[in-house]
């Protein structure tokens, strides 16, 4: 198979997986925390960025995993789990609805947990793999 096509193939597979992670940690934050606020967005957001800081360091450091895998994890699999349509969204409603003090804290909360995470994950990354 053609190198771009199996990047290709790597990327819908890893959207396909990521999207459906997306849905599952949507569907079960809203069944915990309630749907008032978008705490599942938050929340796929933050381990996105975890595993981004994390995932990046580690390919970037060894050869572990092929250029097919990286893209179809980091392309496909996080862009799809991350969702930042989903959180314009969700923060623009915030703000319509009159709620700006929430539209300003759900920024404030998913670039600032996002960047810790990230910070965690190469963290971990460099840890694990010196």
């Amino acid at each position: 198979m053609h190198s771009n096509m199996k990047e290709l193939v790597f990327v819908a597979l890893g959207g396909a997986f990521g999207s459906l992670g997306r849905y599952g940690i949507g569907m079960g934050v809203s069944r915990v925390a309630g749907s008032g606020w978008p705490w599942g967005t938050l929340v796929a957001n933050v381990l996105g960025c975890l595993i981004a800081g994390f995932f990046v360091e580690m390919t970037l450091s060894t050869e572990i995993v092929s250029k097919e895998i990286k893209i179809g994890i980091a392309v496909g699999f996080l862009g799809a789990l991350t969702t930042f349509s989903t959180f314009g969204h969700e923060t623009f409603r915030l703000a319509l609805d009159g709620h700006w003090g929430a539209s300003a804290l759900n920024v404030a909360a998913n670039l600032g947990i996002g960047m810790i995470s990230v910070l965690l994950g190469f963290w971990a990354a460099r840890t694990a793999f010196g």
